[in-house]
């Protein structure tokens, strides 16, 4: 086919679908018809809904999974869990006004809000109470309390103790619309929660009947709290005049003054050493600029000549230079010597510049750390004028700072004064809580709660599976759903090849001449009249078939959409070209030890290398063996005259070529092709390997007639692709063909297979 995209070998014209090429190696426009597909922009990269939902539907064995792990841990534990008791106590709280106290100011601890009545609950729920319990308990209640504690230890890894388990286990529980407060305790010994039940509220009592004591030595602690915080004031006072005087480093004016002067000198000079550092640096930085402004080599400056990595390449640049010199007057450019001196010319070069950049760089760091220290010695200079500055305002500064300190000092003493009346406070000891009911031993456990449990373990198997199935959804990146080829590939299915079983692979290669598995068979016929439907498909007499990465079906589809186009009366070839790894002979049971290798070479004519009758209208070139070297056969000129030579015996060429991703075999044979099939196993290759592998096929002006998904099952054809293919289509294979038997396939004879079945119809 000739570059301009005119007129091949076999006489038809190529538009590539709607994907237009601009005729001057410009670059191709993209449509979303028939054709080169995959050279649009602007696509959409990421999975829609549908696509993501489809692929949680394929795992949601995970749910199941999950389901029994948790209902079945939870039933164990409920099994084997020891039983809770839970006894409750209940306490009114009084609206008691405690004694008025005036002098230290107490203050009122009547309930007369919501807020009053949380606190009084805060308290009961507090470290105080808890630990007033644990010294009532007996020695031996204690014993039992712990006894079922006695191996375990709390959440942050300590042992447990006593006050813990009381903290951890009791619940308080205001009830609403009243002054009620019920106080319940967990614990397996039913005995023990009703104790330490009764005693949380007696305990919390005992606490209401010392509060008002408490009170008057609150006053005193309140009172403390800012006789401390009046020392800090006269501390902080003391301490900025101590830092005044640190601050200018002097303790009188005058003597300050004289130290300022001498500091405010030492900046100076060093503000004026930094600029002469900085004009030294940028005068070189400026002859820099000066030289790439004139287009100059920078390599001539002195400091970057200097540089010691600079010489040596400078004196591998002029001997290269010299030789290559010297070869011109004897070889071309494009001799193999040339080359390789203009190669080590080009690395030196690379190298050189590289070199260059990086002293330039150097000289740029330089710069900017010269200017930053100029700049900063400026800084420092202008705030030693201000402290200067400052220095003047020291005298009033320190005589209001003292006037200062001798106020918080007065106040100081009038605080100690009132701490020492207050002290002489007494209490008010009236009753404001009182028992209702007191704690009796449970009947029955009020832990495990088996139907809670469970239904808390279905929740748990759901979220656990949702969670380990969205994980997988949201890292599996291969090509699976139509979205994966349509969009992020940007190419056409023409045809989804259905994933066969039992089926020895001679037997597979010749299912679309066999018949053996009609779903297949129905498969290759819809790819034919799918690549039928378009003009590119029509006239594209030689068609290459490849994949992204081995072991795709690629062979596997190669012979059976060749066997389906000699169904239809077309004299069709497979060519194998595949030099590296032949696979065609083998999978049809042919002998390869004749075939295009041996046509190349001159040992063989073409008539005896090629294998005909293989199925009806189908002959079959085999590679005639295997080399580590392809490239050399099919980039030649002789390999071209055979394609040419196979256009005009053959209706259909199909070649079955190399994966993209391991080897660049195919990009050597594309030359030769009118059209190209993709296939791609699902649920096999990365989106991101194909979409490299097609980008590889950039520059090729061959259409790419279309995807082939291959080896997917009914279920995932009924989640992924509903629009290509449904199981309620199987009805129309039914009885359609007895399928033949193992051993009628087993040796490569499909068409004898196929005609005997036919025979028992």
């Amino acid at each position: 086919m000739s570059k301009d995209g005119s007129k091949g070998d076999n006489g038809s014209q190529y538009s590539y679908g709607n994907a237009g090429y601009d005729g001057r190696y410009g670059s191709y426009y993209n449509s979303n018809s028939y054709g080169t597909g995959y050279y649009g922009e602007g696509t959409s990269n990421m999975r829609g809904f549908a696509d993501y939902l489809a692929m949680f539907r394929e795992r949601l064995w995970w749910m199941v999974i999950s389901l029994f792990i948790c209902i079945v841990s939870m039933g164990f534990y409920c099994m084997n869990a020891t039983p809770v008791y839970t006894s409750v106590s209940s306490l009114q709280v009084l609206r008691q006004q405690s004694k008025t106290v005036e002098f230290n100011q107490v203050s009122d601890s009547t309930i007369r809000t919501d807020s009053d009545f949380n606190t009084e609950v805060t308290i009961i729920e507090g470290l105080t109470i808890a630990q007033n319990v644990d010294r009532r308990l007996k020695e031996s209640e204690r014993r039992q309390l712990m006894a079922p504690y006695l191996s375990s230890s709390s959440v942050d890894g300590n042992t447990l103790t006593p006050v813990s388990v009381l903290m951890r286990d009791r619940k308080v529980t205001p009830r609403r619309m009243t002054f009620l407060v019920y106080i319940e305790f967990s614990h397996p010994n039913r005995d023990i929660a009703a104790r330490i039940a009764n005693l949380f509220a007696e305990e919390y009592i005992g606490y209401k009947r010392s509060k008002n004591v408490e009170a008057a030595m609150r006053a005193v602690d309140e009172l403390q709290a800012q006789i401390n915080i009046q020392a800090r004031k006269v501390n902080e006072l003391e301490v900025q005049l101590t830092g005044l005087m640190e601050k200018y480093k002097t303790t009188s004016f005058d003597s300050g003054t004289d130290m300022n002067q001498r500091e405010l000198l030492r900046i100076t000079e060093f503000a004026t050493e930094d600029k002469r550092i900085y004009d030294e640096i940028n005068s070189t930085w400026q002859l820099i600029e000066k030289a790439r402004d004139a287009g100059r080599d920078l390599w001539e400056i002195p400091v970057v000549a200097q540089d010691p990595r600079v010489p040596p390449l400078l004196m591998r640049r002029t001997d290269v230079s010299i030789e290559l010199a010297r070869l011109s007057k004897t070889y071309r450019e494009k001799h193999p010597k040339m080359m390789i001196v203009l190669q080590q010319k080009e690395e030196i070069d690379r190298q050189l510049a590289s070199t260059v950049d990086s002293v330039v760089e150097g000289m740029r760091n330089r710069l900017e750390n010269a200017r930053r220290n100029y700049e900063s010695s400026v800084t420092r200079l202008a705030q030693k004028q201000n402290e200067r500055i400052e220095l003047e305002k020291l005298r009033p500064e320190y005589e209001r700072l003292r006037r200062d300190l001798e106020g918080a000092r007065a106040h100081y003493d009038y605080l100690y004064t009132r701490k020492q009346q207050t002290m002489a406070m007494s209490s008010d000891d009236s009753e404001t809580a009182r028992i209702v009911d007191y704690a009796v031993a449970a009947i029955k456990p009020s832990s495990p709660r088996v139907i809670m449990n469970m239904a808390i373990s279905v929740f748990l198997g759901f979220m656990l599976g949702t969670g380990i199935i969205i994980m997988f959804v949201l890292l599996d990146d291969k090509v699976k759903s139509a979205f994966d080829i349509e969009k992020s590939l940007n190419l056409n299915i023409i045809g989804v090849v259905p994933k066969i079983g039992k089926f020895i692979p001679q037997a597979k290669s010749r299912i679309a001449a066999s018949g053996a598995h009609q779903p297949t068979l129905e498969a290759f016929r819809s790819i034919h009249s799918s690549i039928q439907l378009h003009d590119e498909g029509r006239n594209a007499k030689v068609v290459l078939v490849t994949s992204s990465i081995p072991g795709e079906g690629k062979s596997f589809v190669t012979t059976n959409l060749s066997l389906t186009y000699a169904s239809r009366g077309e004299k069709v070839l497979i060519l194998d070209g595949d030099f590296r790894m032949p696979n065609v002979a083998k999978s049809l049971e042919l002998d390869n030890s004749k075939g295009t290798m041996g046509v190349l070479d001159g040992k063989l004519t073409l008539d005896e290398a090629i294998q005909r009758d293989v199925e009806r209208n189908c002959d079959v070139l085999p590679t005639g063996g295997s080399t580590s070297n392809p490239p050399h056969i099919l980039c030649s000129g002789k390999f071209d005259d055979l394609i040419r030579e196979l256009r005009n015996r053959y209706d259909r060429i199909f070649i079955d070529s190399p994966p993209l991703a391991p080897v660049s075999d195919a990009l050597n044979l594309i030359h030769n092709a009118d059209g190209l099939v993709y296939v791609i196993r699902f649920n096999t290759v990365r989106r991101k390997v194909a979409s490299m592998c097609l980008n590889r096929l950039k520059e090729s002006k061959v259409p790419v007639l279309g995807a082939v998904l291959n080896n997917i099952s009914n279920t995932q054809t009924v989640y992924y692709y509903s629009h290509y293919y449904s199981k309620d289509y199987s009805s129309y294979y039914v009885n359609h063909r007895e399928k033949p038997t193992a051993a009628q396939l087993k040796g490569g004879k499909a068409e004898e297979a196929g005609k005997q079945v036919d025979a028992k119809r």
